[in-house]
């Protein structure tokens, strides 16, 4: 169990942290009438290099139910700045660094949709539209097809679907103090009481939030909300220390728009984040195969070339330790 001790690691660099890295691609099944979810995919083209696909790039990319990556000490906005969320321990599914070995994209993953459509509307576009065929959503109604969703004016959000967790070497269970909070942004601007979040709760499923801004009628080449999430050590302050262990999330993702023939969409089927703090990247892919889908809709983020090739590996201690 976690105590109150506050444990934090500041950065001394002077190198400011960037926005836009991974997003997790959605895209509107239209027979189930619901958002499903797909691979990570990255918002900037440095992110290449590490293994992930832009949108553009990527296509509809495979359908991705579980989500495996590091919990990491961060201050998510370290140097002459420190203007940021607040140093603690953040998801962080880039491993790309700024000179100083500052993440260049601290937290994340947010959520990324590709307009489904190359209809123009003199004036609302900016730059050049780069959809991804099948994705479902359009920009500004029925100019795009009358089997589209209209995105323009409507919000994403999360909903935690179950209490948070830890792995305890043969199942998850209450991880003791800590939960899980995700909020609105890159994590670089001030938390405040404004800032729309979610924290997990024992009792279950419904802590939720919807994004603040609605969704323009101008065109972007990598549409995404961007959302950052950390733990909470004693289950309020970001600075709280906290255990070493392999964590469990499950959420859904939201939104507000309609469907073509005016129903509710609805939210998707529940995602994982399989998150290891103090472990390894392979344990955690074994803690994961445990929750029963098949490796295809499993993806290792950081997304290291050995993990990618390996899938999900079977067998072995799936941990040294357990927790009770």
């Amino acid at each position: 169990m976690s105590t109150k001790l506050a444990s934090v690691v500041v950065l001394a660099c002077a190198s400011i942290v960037s926005a836009h890295g991974v997003q997790i691609q959605i895209n509107y099944d239209s027979a189930a009438n619901k958002i499903e979810t797909r691979r990570v995919v990255a918002t900037s083209a440095s992110l290449t290099a590490y293994g992930y696909q832009t949108p553009v790039a990527a296509g509809l990319t495979p359908i991705t139910r579980v989500y495996v990556m590091p919990l990491l000490q961060t201050d998510v906005f370290p140097g002459a700045n420190p203007a940021g969320a607040g140093a603690g321990v953040y998801t962080r599914p880039s491993p790309q660094m700024n000179p100083g070995d500052v993440p260049t994209f601290p937290t994340g993953p947010g959520v990324a949709w590709q307009y489904d459509t190359t209809a123009t509307v003199p004036g609302t576009f900016v730059g050049t539209p780069t959809p991804v065929a099948g994705s479902g959503w359009a920009l500004n109604g029925t100019i795009s097809g009358p089997a589209l969703v209209n995105l323009s004016g409507t919000r994403f959000g999360l909903q935690f679907n179950d209490a948070f967790k830890v792995w305890n070497g043969a199942s998850f269970v209450d991880p003791g103090t800590e939960q899980f909070q995700a909020f609105e942004g890159e994590g670089i601007a001030p938390f405040s009481a404004s800032t729309r979040n979610a924290i997990t709760s024992d009792s279950g499923a419904g802590p939720a939030f919807e994004t603040t801004n609605p969704i323009g009628t101008t065109w972007s080449n990598n549409p995404h909300n961007s959302t950052s999430f950390r733990l909470l050590g004693d289950g309020v302050d970001v600075g709280a220390a906290s255990d070493n262990g392999i964590y469990l999330a499950q959420l859904r993702i939201t939104s507000t728009a309609l469907s073509p023939g005016g129903a509710m969409i609805g939210a998707s089927d529940p995602i994982y984040f399989v998150m290891y703090k103090g472990e390894t990247l392979d344990s955690a892919m074994n803690v994961a195969s445990t929750l029963g889908f098949p490796s295809s809709q499993v993806q290792p983020a950081v997304p290291e070339p050995a993990a990618l090739g390996a899938g999900v590996l079977i067998g072995g201690a799936l941990l040294r330790r357990k927790r009770i």
